[in-house]
């Protein structure tokens, strides 16, 4: 997780310091949003007394991408959804960091598989179709001219009404030194 703490308060530097400091994340600190490093974060928290609050906020709002604007305050924010309410401990900063964790877990879709193996699946799939079209045959003649054939939904329906259709002296000569396998797969 990548996170940017916009503040010039040694005291709101220090307590992030506390709550970050085993943690495995991304953590940039700066005084001005003009020295920060990156153009992408997760987290932007941004304390109410830094200079020129408006126009780092809009700069922030038009530069940064970011997933989730906090504001480190101690009145209602107008800039930002979230907010870190001054006076503050190190465990408010967990606590806080573990609910927007948490809240991005559920928004995100949980996508077992990468893009490209989904296109590699989905091309898999459209051969298959290819070749099944390919060697697609009418079940009936197949069976009329004594070939082999696989026989699927309902075409096998249909080569077994046609077989049920034949006395014994027809299915005999159809049947005549041939190797017939039925294989039933049902699904439950």
């Amino acid at each position: 997780m990548s996170i940017l703490i916009l503040s010039n308060s040694l005291i709101v530097i220090e307590l992030f310091k506390i709550a970050l400091l085993s943690k495995d994340r991304d953590i940039e600190f700066a005084q001005n949003i003009s020295n920060i490093h990156k153009n992408r974060y997760d987290i932007v928290f941004v304390d109410e007394n830094i200079s020129n609050l408006n126009s780092q906020i809009d700069f922030i709002k038009s530069e940064i991408e970011y997933k989730e604007l906090v504001a480190i305050t101690n009145k209602p924010s107008e800039y930002a959804t979230v907010t870190l309410q001054k006076p503050f401990l190190a465990e408010d900063i967990n606590r806080l960091l573990e609910e927007l964790e948490q809240k991005e877990q559920k928004s995100e879709p949980a996508n077992v598989l990468d893009l490209d193996e989904i296109e590699k699946i989905k091309s898999i799939m459209a051969l298959n179709d290819y070749e099944e079209n390919l060697t697609k045959k009418d079940p009936i003649e197949a069976l009329n001219a004594k070939e082999s054939f696989k026989a699927k939904n309902k075409s096998a329906k249909k080569v077994l009404k046609e077989i049920c259709k034949m006395d014994k002296k027809e299915l005999k000569e159809l049947f005549k030194s041939a190797k017939v396998t039925i294989k039933i797969d049902f699904k439950v």
